[in-house]
């Protein structure tokens, strides 16, 4: 039984909650994609190097270029984006309590407001997401920093949030790595 009604679960994957990315997920997807560059690439490059200093370059350009435009696919997201405000239920004993995540700005690199988040969120959705991320363990968290310890009171609402650590632009970024 791997799957079930996403409401009678029993036993089995609740598909409502799955985590589509993973480590391994990224390294077969980045190795698909270079495999494909490589296997379209190969009889256009020479057999044997010439003896000048940029002939890796020319030699190779179809992987530097895909990597060139893997890069800045990343950079211009990265900065570029509009990240708004979002929100996330926590499910507990108690019932659940909704929180509201305020950004509405571009170009944020910390934890509440990156880009990368943002991307995740709208491909996979929140409840596909990694739920237990390690900025959780940030000083502005919990008072046990850099350990895992109990939120404290004053906890902004993203430290509960749930993060992809192996999602969609951290795959563009590793492509462009593989590549060059």
């Amino acid at each position: 039984g791997y799957s079930h009604a996403p409401d009678a679960l029993s036993y089995g994957v609740d598909m409502k909650h799955i985590r589509w990315c993973g480590i391994l997920q990224r390294i077969a997807l980045v190795y698909v994609v270079v495999a494909l560059i490589e296997t379209l690439t190969t009889k256009r490059r020479p057999n044997v190097l010439e003896p000048r200093h940029l002939s890796i370059f020319t030699a190779y350009q179809w992987q530097w270029i895909g990597g060139f435009i893997a890069f800045v696919i990343y950079i211009i997201t990265t900065y570029s984006l509009y990240v708004p405000n979002w929100s996330f239920s926590e499910h507990s004993d108690h019932g659940v309590k909704k929180y509201i995540v305020k950004c509405g700005m571009r170009g944020h690199l910390g934890p509440a407001c990156n880009a990368v988040g943002y991307v995740d969120r709208e491909l996979w959705g929140i409840n596909h997401l990694y739920s237990d991320p390690v900025w959780s363990r940030l000083e502005a968290c919990t008072l046990s920093s850099p350990n895992s310890g109990p939120l404290r009171e004053d906890a902004p609402s993203w430290c509960r949030a749930p993060f992809e650590p192996e999602g969609l632009l951290r795959f563009i970024i590793q492509s462009s790595t593989l590549l060059v």
